[in-house]
C-alpha cells in the first residue's frame, strides 16, 4: 500500500478501546489504517479506566501509543448521566497552537 506522506490527523472522540462499541472499534480502524498508510495520527478521548484496568469514574489523564497512534486519554473527574467531566481537557488546546500544520480534525459525536 503506498504511502501518504504529510498528512496529520487528529480525531476526537469520547471513547476508544479499550472501551467496546461500534464507534471505539470503526475510530480505531480509521486510524490504525491511516497511520498504516503514513499519516501522523493523534486520537483524543476520555480515560473511562484506572490504573488498574477497572471502569472508573474518576481517572487520570495518560498518553500512549496503540500501534503507530499516539493515544492521549483524558482523565475524568466524575461521570454523570454520560457526562464526563475532564479538568484536564484544556490539556486539548496545547494542539490548538498546532492546527494550522493539521491536514484533517474529525470529531465523533455521540449521544
Amino acid at each position: 500500500m503506498p504511502k501518504t506522506p504529510n498528512y496529520r490527523i487528529i480525531h476526537l472522540s469520547k471513547y476508544y478501546p479499550l472501551d467496546r462499541g461500534g464507534i471505539e472499534t470503526h475510530v480505531q480502524t480509521l486510524a490504525q489504517s491511516q497511520a498504516l498508510m503514513g499519516a501522523k495520527v493523534h486520537l483524543v478521548c476520555v480515560n473511562a479506566f484506572d490504573q488498574k484496568g477497572q471502569l472508573s469514574n474518576r481517572t487520570q489523564t495518560i498518553e500512549e501509543k496503540n500501534g503507530d497512534v499516539s493515544v492521549i486519554r483524558m482523565g475524568r473527574l466524575l461521570s454523570l448521566a454520560r457526562f464526563d467531566i475532564c479538568p484536564e481537557l484544556h490539556y486539548v488546546n496545547l494542539l490548538k497552537n498546532q492546527i494550522p500544520y493539521w491536514i484533517c480534525i474529525h470529531l465523533i459525536p455521540q449521544c
